[in-house]
């Protein structure tokens, strides 16, 4: 599916050709569902050397599926515009009437003035009647007008996250159908604005629960919730991706069953890194604490010395209390800070005081100093997010990361890291390095 911002520069191509064919079957396809001015611009363009065809009448179409947009004054001025000028047909009057109290009443950037346009006009028409009329239609408008400096502020700051809160909750009071016109027509908007596509897709997906726009793009991100939201597996394998795979084999258990998801676990396995093993012996830590044994038994003679995977067997065994392997464990090793802390409490807990006292001492003496200075601690360091639909994506995001595999980011030390060379992972000092915790370091001491 063509990408939404792309489709005006299909429409100039074939307008700037004059090929009328390829543009008929362009509008046919694309313009009632646009949220672009400068496509029905184009329309507009392409009707005029009609002599068959009314103004008027295609200025009216237009304002019809322009009614949610933030840019729809020139459209309205220009249908009323046409409107005058056709002879005093009866009903002339009521029409431009609807189509002024229609758009003083939604948010769009050129609202005052509008408004300012029908008292004007009103006055002129009808005199007698215009002042009561205005007060019906004033307080709508003063509605609308504060909706939109709540939407121009977001627009100017470029949150699209705070502009689709504001929309959600409904501040016109619409009913269901026309909530639901509305706000589809502000996304397929962000999306013109070349906001977060695969962000906003996902909003409308739990907002309208609509996926007709979605387009097949190379998105871990999509992949993975629409194949939950479908129950449908849209996994892509042509990279061997250790988030993927643990991601599908979620989306088996959920929608195959714990023995399918036994099967492809054997599959997959081997084309994998240990975090899969760990995903796996996790899982099956609520079904068959033995299999889950196994399996990181298996990953542990396949990668003795990784951190994460010891953290896991230790810790498998900690939650057991099962104080011979705990102390086994604990010698055997590599300890990280987790491990040391573990051990600690569970010294504390359930063993000796006086030994308690020298893993004190033994982890104080280790500069774990230096790495609390350093360390990032999610709990005290949460970021305070207003926006609902902000927090739905990052809770969206998180959902789909696990342990230290996270989703892909665009920014320039990531892309820094994925472009250093291939080294054996006891050679890879960058390996387990994390981008968010390094960022938010920096900003810390700025």
């Amino acid at each position: 599916m063509k990408k939404i911002s792309d489709i005006y520069e299909e429409g100039k191509r074939l307008q700037d050709l004059n090929d009328k064919n390829g543009l008929e079957k362009f509008f046919n396809k694309y313009l009632k569902t646009s949220a672009d001015s400068r496509v029905w611009n184009l329309y507009v363009n392409y009707v005029k050397n009609d002599k068959k065809i009314h103004l008027a009448q295609v200025y009216q179409f237009i304002v019809n599926y322009l009614e949610h947009s933030y840019e729809s004054f020139e459209f309205v001025k220009e249908c009323i515009k046409e409107l005058n000028k056709t002879s005093l047909e009866e009903g002339k009057i009521d029409k431009i009437r609807r189509i002024y109290t229609k758009f003083v009443k939604v948010p769009h950037n050129k609202l005052s003035e509008l408004f300012r346009e029908y008292e004007q006009w009103e006055i002129s028409v009808n005199k007698i009647n215009a002042k009561s009329m205005i007060e019906e239609v004033q307080p709508y408008y003063i509605n609308a007008m504060t909706v939109y400096q709540k939407i121009s502020q977001s627009l100017k700051s470029k949150n699209f996250y705070k502009l689709i809160d504001i929309e959600v909750s409904n501040p016109l009071k619409l009913n269901k159908k026309s909530f639901d016109n509305r706000l589809n027509f502000i996304l397929n908007y962000l999306l013109l604005n070349n906001y977060n596509y695969e962000e906003i897709e996902i909003l409308r997906s739990i907002y309208l629960n609509n996926i007709s726009n979605v387009e097949v793009i190379n998105s871990c991100l999509h992949q993975y919730w629409f194949s939950f939201h479908l129950k449908k597996n849209l996994f892509d394998f042509s990279r061997k991706n250790d988030l993927t795979a643990i991601n599908y084999l979620n989306w088996v258990v959920q929608n195959e069953g714990i023995e399918s998801y036994r099967n492809k676990f054997k599959e997959m396995k081997n084309d994998y890194t240990f975090r899969v093993y760990i995903y796996a012996a996790e899982l099956e830590m609520r079904n068959n604490s033995i299999n889950a044994y196994n399996i990181l038994n298996e990953a542990f003679e396949k990668y003795p010395n990784e951190s994460l995977l010891n953290e896991m067997f230790f810790e498998m065994f900690y939650k057991a209390n099962d104080d011979e392997k705990i102390r086994l464990l604990f010698k055997k090793l590599n300890k990280t800070d987790k491990i040391w802390k573990m051990m600690i409490n569970y010294e504390l807990r359930f063993g000796d005081f006086n030994e308690y006292k020298n893993l004190l001492s033994n982890y104080n003496q280790n500069n774990r100093d230096l790495l609390k200075s350093c360390s990032y601690d999610d709990d005290d360091n949460k970021i305070e997010i207003e926006e609902n639909s902000l927090r739905i994506i990052s809770n969206i995001k998180k959902s789909f990361e696990y342990l230290d595999l996270k989703l892909p980011v665009s920014d320039i030390l990531s892309d820094f890291i994925s472009k250093l060379p291939n080294l054996p992972e006891n050679e890879n000092i960058l390996k387990d390095v994390e981008v968010n915790k390094i960022i938010e370091l920096i900003r810390r001491v700025e």
